[in-house]
């Protein structure tokens, strides 16, 4: 029984943990149904969204093939566009090609047709050039021919006036003298030419004598005050002129103790140098102071050096002489035989030795030595502050010019005696011989030829200048003239050794004017072709 009480337990037991197996089995199946549902649930989500993933994935790799297939649509008609305009390029490219290569072609030959147009250019050019300078030298030619011929027919009528001149026929002979002048200056031609000058001189009576009243030689002119001018002889005499009226004030004093040679006057005084030592200050009443100078021998010149002091040269002294209170103020003697002393530009004081040595002389009476200038005996010597040049007039009747450094320049040829007195008028240099004739010398001519070449280089080489140029107006008197004294508006007084003074005009173109003025009329045709020429072209020698 017992033992069937334990069956029957044990069967319980056994049906009991039976059933909770089964009850555990059921809760834990049970567990793991859901367990395993909510993981299909979870799969089948995830199944799910996979799907719809895929499912979108599906349709947006759809859409993106679409696209492709849009875009390789797309890049196929890109591909098919940039093929057709690559094509289009090439053919572009080869007609560009073509283009190029018939416009290079075009270019050379447009290359080619300028050069042939340059060289023809230049071919015209040549012969235009040949042409202007063939006509230019015609040209040139037909002017040198035409001034030469109106140079030569000036001459021509210069002389021709002269002799209507002296046939009685002055309004003529007046005519061709204006003639003769117009033609020699507008065609550049020397209106100094004696021809000219003279007939221009002649006709225009520009020369007249003033009876001084002096019987000795006139050794110096020099201008007084104002209008008035006095002139010395070496027979004692100074005499009082009035060049403009032609008329002698009268004899301020006349002692032939003296042997005056030069002149020298102010507001006051008349200061006269003599000879033989002696200078005679004489007031314009007549009144003469004489001084005794230290050397007696042959004084000759007479110098401005300031205000109030002279210079007096000798042959071998120089004397100071002050004005003021009129005495000497020094004295120095000389080493060389003088020939002149002139005054420069400033106080510079030149001695001019008759060796043609020249010296400055310096304060206190000392000498500086300059050089010499010349080989030649010199006579006379001027130096002109207008051009600032020096003459020196020789024995030989040579006048050799320098400049102001003293360097020679170039020899003046036209005396045959020696050269005692010289003077500039403006651009004329005037000059006296012992040859019986006073040069008038155009020197802006000289000077303007020899301005071809350097006259600063030069020392002393001759200088060659036409002949034309250097042959001087000549004024012939029956007495040597003695001195040369400016008056302005080309007027000169000339002293003779017979004791007349002449005064007369050198300047060709004042002396113009005054033809002008006493012409009336001009050419008649017939008058023209008669006295000039039928082939020159008529010209009106005055404005009516």
């Amino acid at each position: 029984m017992k033992g069937k009480r334990f069956h029957h337990v044990c069967l319980v037991i056994s049906a009991a943990l039976a059933a909770i197996l089964a009850v555990c089995t059921y809760y834990l199946g049970r567990n793991q149904t859901v367990s395993d549902y909510e993981e299909l649930k979870s799969r089948l989500e995830s199944i799910k969204a996979s799907e719809t993933n895929a499912a979108v994935v599906k349709r947006v790799s759809q859409q993106m093939e679409d696209i492709a297939y849009q875009q390789k649509e797309i890049s196929d008609r890109q591909r098919l566009r940039a093929e057709e305009q690559s094509r289009l390029a090439i053919q572009m490219r080869d007609r560009a090609e073509q283009e190029r290569k018939v416009a290079r072609e075009a270019e050379e030959m447009a290359v080619l047709a300028a050069r042939e147009a340059e060289e023809q250019r230049v071919n015209a050019l040549i012969h235009q050039q040949t042409a202007e300078i063939q006509r230019d030298e015609a040209t040139a030619a037909k002017s040198v021919t035409d001034t030469l011929s109106y140079r030569i027919l000036g001459r021509t009528l210069g002389t021709s006036a002269l002799s209507q001149y002296e046939s009685g026929n002055k309004e003529i002979a007046s005519m061709l003298a204006y003639t003769s002048w117009l033609f020699l200056d507008r065609y550049k031609g020397n209106t100094y030419l004696s021809e000219c000058f003279n007939a221009m001189n002649t006709c225009a009576e520009c020369a007249h004598t003033i009876e001084a009243g002096m019987s000795g030689s006139v050794r110096a002119i020099r201008k007084a005050k104002d209008n008035l001018y006095v002139a010395v002889s070496d027979y004692g005499e100074i005499e009082l002129i009035w060049p403009d009226s032609l008329k002698s004030e009268g004899t301020l004093m006349h002692n032939p103790l003296y042997d005056f040679r030069d002149v020298y006057a102010d507001t006051s005084h008349v200061y006269a140098l003599s000879l033989h030592g002696a200078l005679c200050v004489v007031d314009y009443h007549g009144v003469n102071l004489p001084t005794v100078l230290p050397s007696e021998e042959s004084f000759f010149k007479i110098v401005n050096l300031n205000d109030h002091t002279l210079l007096l040269a000798g042959k071998n002294s120089i004397v100071w002489f002050d004005t003021k209170e009129k005495h000497i103020v020094g004295f120095v003697r000389l080493e060389q035989t003088l020939s002149d002393i002139v005054r420069c530009d400033g106080d510079q004081m030149l001695l001019l030795f008759a060796n043609g040595e020249c010296g400055q002389l310096l304060d206190r009476g000392k000498l500086a030595s300059r050089g010499s200038l010349t080989k030649e005996k010199v006579t006379a010597a001027f130096y002109s502050t207008l051009s600032r040049r020096l003459y020196l007039g020789t024995a030989t009747g040579l006048i050799l010019m320098f400049d102001e450094q003293l360097r020679y320049i170039s020899t003046l040829y036209g005396h045959s005696g020696a050269i005692n007195d010289m003077t500039q008028i403006g651009d004329i240099l005037v000059s006296n011989s012992y040859d019986k004739n006073t040069l008038v010398w155009n020197i802006p001519k000289v000077d303007e030829k020899l301005s071809e070449s350097d006259v600063k280089s030069r020392q002393t080489s001759k200088t060659f200048v036409p002949k034309e140029w250097v042959t001087p107006a000549s004024l012939n008197f029956d007495s040597w003239p003695m001195s040369v004294c400016p008056t302005g508006n080309g007027y000169v007084l000339i002293g003779l050794d017979n004791g007349r003074i002449v005064r007369t005009n050198v300047a060709t173109e004042q002396v113009a004017i005054l033809l002008q003025e006493k012409i009336k009329r001009n050419f008649t045709p017939e008058e023209w072709e008669y006295y000039i020429s039928g082939t020159t072209p008529y010209t009106e020698i005055i404005k009516q």
